[in-house]
């Protein structure tokens, strides 16, 4: 137990020690380009109107940030904990969602430019409210399917989605062309 505890806390010793490392960063910068921050925790950092060139996030726990009115240009968020991430206002080119883990993330009023998709969360993600969405694709199931509007999710049977994407229908695994 008591091990378990001193563990507990140097992984919070850790997360706040990534957080204020990224922030001083951030403030001293405004910009932060071509560094990775694989596996880091960044939860409820707060990051909002910065910069990020070429940085890798992916696998990173950025649950909680506020990363709204900031820039993302071919970034990696690949495997990476975006629930309840905030990006209002943001600007994303060429920037790689894969698998990554949406829920309540917040994008309203943001830009996704040449961005690629990966998994199912992508649909809990509010692209209505998005300012512009241009040359995005999801690939599933070894398709890639290039959109330009909001994806329709509509919630089906045992849990399995019915997707109206670009010319596609995707209802479970199986993927449709849209007449």
């Amino acid at each position: 137990g008591e091990n378990m505890k001193d563990q507990n806390q140097n992984g919070q010793d850790l997360a706040r020690s990534n957080t204020a490392y990224i922030s001083q960063l951030a403030l001293e910068h405004g910009y932060i380009e071509g560094i990775s921050l694989k596996h880091y925790d960044l939860r409820a950092a707060n990051l909002d109107g910065v910069t990020f060139k070429n940085v890798d996030f992916s696998h990173a726990n950025l649950s909680g940030a506020n990363l709204s009115e900031a820039k993302f240009i071919a970034c990696n968020f690949e495997e990476s904990c975006l629930i309840d991430t905030c990006f209002c206002e943001s600007v994303f080119e060429n920037c790689n969602f894969g698998n990554a883990r949406f829920g309540a993330t917040d994008i309203c009023y943001a830009e996704m430019r040449d961005c690629n998709f990966a998994g199912l969360s992508t649909f809990s993600l509010n692209f209505i409210a998005l300012r512009k969405l241009e040359n995005c694709k999801l690939h599933h199931e070894g398709e890639t399917i290039a959109f330009n509007q909001a994806p329709i999710a509509i919630q089906g049977v045992l849990n399995t989605p019915c997707v109206l994407i670009g010319s596609k229908i995707l209802l479970g695994q199986k993927v449709f062309e849209r007449d």
